[in-house]
């Protein structure tokens, strides 16, 4: 009986064991992409998850950059040069608040007011969810 526990427990180990596995986590960190609705949060844990297995923090945070689908901002988090993943989840949370409020300040430009132009942005906002 204890043999075949040993072969059964090399068996697992060769199918699902993380030496194997290493390859697919590294492919589908590398391929994971920011979906359009998704937060930065969200996108960190995903990585984060596949980190987790595939063992490498420090290219977790390029892979996570990658993942924002948005050059201009990836350049801007690019720049900060974060060394840990967590760091630059910090730094795309910041850049995206500011962000979201130079859209809103630019919003004010050529209106009659900013009160009329924040309005129109929720209305907006909430058409959309």
């Amino acid at each position: 009986m204890t043999d075949s526990l040993k072969t059964l427990t090399g068996i697992l180990k060769d199918r699902f064991g993380r030496a194997n596995m290493t390859d697919k986590y590294r492919i589908e960190v590398r391929n994971r992409r920011r979906k359009p609705s998704e937060t930065l949060r969200s996108l960190h844990s995903d990585i984060r998850r596949l980190i987790d297995h595939y063992h490498r923090e420090s290219i977790a945070c390029n892979y996570f950059i990658d993942a924002l689908a948005d050059p201009d901002f990836a350049l801007k988090l690019r720049e900060r040069a974060p060394e840990k993943l967590d760091n630059a989840l910090r730094i795309a949370l910041q850049i995206e608040v500011w962000t979201k409020g130079i859209e809103k300040t630019e919003l004010c430009t050529g209106t009659k007011t900013c009160q009329e132009s924040r309005e129109r942005l929720d209305g907006s906002t909430a058409k959309k969810n």
